[in-house]
């Protein structure tokens, strides 16, 4: 996020790429290390769900705090990432490990 809009791209559109870069990564990474899970298609179909959700929370946090009180994107994207800390792993952990 930081990276892109220095390089002068809009935070709508990084918000879109780092989304479709990070939550295959972070599905593979949550089943294989932090729940020991083995990967399916209802769990990934769970953790996309929740992903999608805490992007909705994100990309209305970065609106906010970028568009609305002008805060720099080098500012705004630690805050909502520290935000948004808890709801990613709460969803993650309950979409990998239910049922």
């Amino acid at each position: 996020m930081i990276c892109g809009t220095q390089l002068g791209i809009v935070y709508p559109v990084m918000l879109i790429l780092s989304f479709c870069i990070t939550t295959p990564i972070g599905y593979l990474i949550h089943s294989v290390f932090t729940f020991e899970k083995a990967r399916s298609w209802i769990r990934v179909q769970r953790f996309l769900l929740t992903a999608i959700m805490g992007f909705l929370g994100s990309m209305m946090l970065m609106v906010l705090l970028c568009t609305a009180l002008r805060v720099p994107v080098i500012i705004a994207t630690p805050v909502a990432t520290v935000l948004l800390f808890l709801w990613n792993f709460t969803s993650a952990r309950w979409a990998i490990l239910q049922g």
